[in-house]
């Protein structure tokens, strides 16, 4: 099975060689589970220089692994590779992208955080909705959390300032602000709209939020989940991580463009 799989694929690259040649650029969504990556990318996704919406769930290390990209996108989205941004978000530390790939997509990297009280309350809320143990457990939890903003920070150091860090809550107080400011630095044709589209994917387990607020279709606020309870020990732990992180990302961010800074 998986050698006819592998024959597969070769001959959907040999048959649709711009695959492989056709010039496009790149776009990753550094961040961390439920830190409205979803809203973010869905917003991105929507925009016609932008192919891309969702979790694709692949390492990058090897550049077939960015033909894997091109082609996956090609055939689920049916869009046109030429100069267009190709889209993917990256949430967990095992899906790992090499200096060496990198230096060979030379990708825009937007990191996005959101401060840990509402990002673990989600977390707990969405686990005892869905059942799945390690969202609902607190422990787990904070562990994920800390150990992504450690991994963020340190892989931000590799980017040499080539990025933009936005805060979560930024998005949603100042989305005007935000999306005017991502638009410039992508040098997008089309600005970026707070309202967005839905996909064959949006609210579908392992491709993103899973929850109904996506399918809104416009920037909002959700609830604040005031039933869940955190220890004090936790929120110290993770909200140190979060402001080591933060400060690692604004002072290693490109001097350009600070988005959402100027309306604080």
């Amino acid at each position: 099975m998986k050698v006819f799989k592998k024959i597969k694929k070769n001959l959907v690259l040999i048959s649709n060689p711009r695959l492989v040649f056709q010039r496009t650029k790149y776009i990753f969504l550094f961040s961390h589970m439920r830190s409205r990556s979803s809203v973010l990318s869905h917003i991105l996704g929507s925009n016609p220089d932008i192919c891309g919406y969702y979790e694709l769930q692949q390492r990058y290390l090897v550049y077939r692994h960015v033909i894997a990209m091109r082609r996956v996108l090609h055939k689920e989205l049916k869009c046109s590779l030429k100069d267009k941004y190709l889209f993917d978000k990256i949430l967990h530390n095992r899906l790992r992208v090499s200096k060496k790939i990198l230096k060979k997509m030379n990708p825009k990297i937007i990191f996005l955080l959101r401060e840990p009280v509402a990002t673990l309350k989600s977390m707990i809320n969405l686990g005892q909705i869905t059942g799945v143990e390690w969202f609902r457990s607190p422990k787990m939890a904070v562990d994920y959390y800390c150990n992504r903003l450690s991994y963020i920070e340190e892989f931000s150091k590799e980017i040499e300032g080539n990025y933009l860090f936005l805060e979560s809550d930024d998005l949603v107080n100042h989305a005007d602000h935000v999306l005017r400011d991502i638009s410039r630095w992508l040098d997008l044709q089309t600005p970026l709209q707070s309202q967005y589209s839905l996909f064959e994917k949006t609210c579908t387990r392992g491709a993103g939020d899973t929850s109904e607020y996506i399918k809104a279709g416009v920037i909002k606020n959700t609830p604040e989940h005031s039933h869940i309870n955190l220890s004090t020990a936790y929120l110290q732990k993770c909200e140190y991580h979060y402001r080591k992180c933060s400060k690692a990302l604004e002072r290693g961010c490109c001097s350009e463009i600070r988005i959402g800074k100027s309306t604080r």
